[in-house]
């Protein structure tokens, strides 16, 4: 069964600033392009990491940075959320039992902060200025059109994070970030067949990958609050060794079905957009073999 989500990541770029804008002009610029992404009515909107930060030393370490749940921050884009009725995800610097974290605020439709996410690697300059890592096992969100992962930044180094999410069945990362990420997070998407999406804090290309590893949409300079149409209802199998049993759900389903296959790869992406049934019904339905049962498990690392 179609589960379309329509994200918009949203591009910041804290070099332009440097020391010279407030916390008022970031939240502003940030409230702005969200007012700018909700024309094409997303269902969530995605803010770069530390986004209402300024990027100079000790930054991460000055407790006037840090954000309390019910202040005038976490009530303004609340707002956003309500007012635009989709999720708005918020890195922000927290606080939880006295200690300071790097993390990822949920605020649900309604407006109410509803998940948070901490870093789970800090940088080492982070750790010096007393950033603390979240779990090594991050639950993920269950949005009510998915479900969602998120890491940070300098998490993206770190491949059992990805490997935990692959087996919480993750299908969207969230990935705010300093750094763009590149062939990190489109090989991570690849490996472990989730949907990504990257939001930008210095510069603006800010993507989209598919799970497949594929860049399908990129931000720039001009469009810095850009919105993609995922569906969620795909799945990524090796074309090698389903072929026969590929076609015949073709055959089946007709334009429901929607093969987007890749010879480099080997693989094929099912998207089943039918109201009867899902994608993964399809490959019982058929035999159509997954990763894991096409490689016996050894293909992941």
């Amino acid at each position: 069964m179609s589960r379309k989500a329509r994200i918009c990541t949203i591009s910041m770029n804290s070099l332009v600033h440097g020391d010279r804008s407030s916390k008022e002009d970031r939240l502003r610029e940030a409230e702005q392009k969200m007012k700018q992404g909700s024309l094409d009515e997303p269902d969530l909107f995605l803010l770069p990491e530390a986004f209402l930060l300024n990027d100079v030393p000790g930054t991460f370490g000055d407790p006037a940075n840090i954000e309390e749940e019910g202040n005038e921050t976490y009530q303004r884009l609340g707002t956003a959320a309500r007012s635009y009725g989709a999720y708005v995800v918020a890195p922000l610097m927290t606080r939880k039992d006295g200690v300071a974290h790097n993390s990822a605020v949920i605020f649900d439709r309604t407006g109410e902060p509803v998940f948070t996410y901490h870093k789970t690697f800090p940088t080492p300059g982070e750790i010096k200025e007393g950033v603390a890592p979240g779990t090594r096992t991050p639950a993920c969100f269950e949005a009510d059109f998915g479900r969602l992962g998120a890491a940070i930044c300098y998490d993206l180094n770190f491949q059992p994070l990805f490997k935990h999410y692959y087996g919480q069945g993750m299908e969207l990362l969230l990935f705010s970030s300093y750094f763009p990420g590149g062939l990190l997070l489109q090989s991570w998407a690849y490996m472990y067949m989730f949907h990504a999406v990257s939001s930008h804090a210095q510069g603006y290309d800010s993507v989209f990958v598919n799970n497949l590893g594929y860049v399908v949409a990129r931000a720039n300079m001009f469009a810095q609050a850009l919105t993609h149409e995922f569906e969620l209802d795909s799945v990524v199998v090796p074309y090698w060794g389903n072929h026969d049993a590929v076609w015949a759900a073709k055959e089946k389903y007709g334009p429901e079905l929607e093969l987007d296959i890749h010879r480099a790869e080997g693989d094929v992406i099912l998207r089943y957009r039918g109201a009867d049934g899902t994608a993964q019904d399809i490959l019982r339905k058929f035999g159509i073999r997954t990763r894991v049962e096409y490689y016996n498990n050894e293909h992941l690392l």
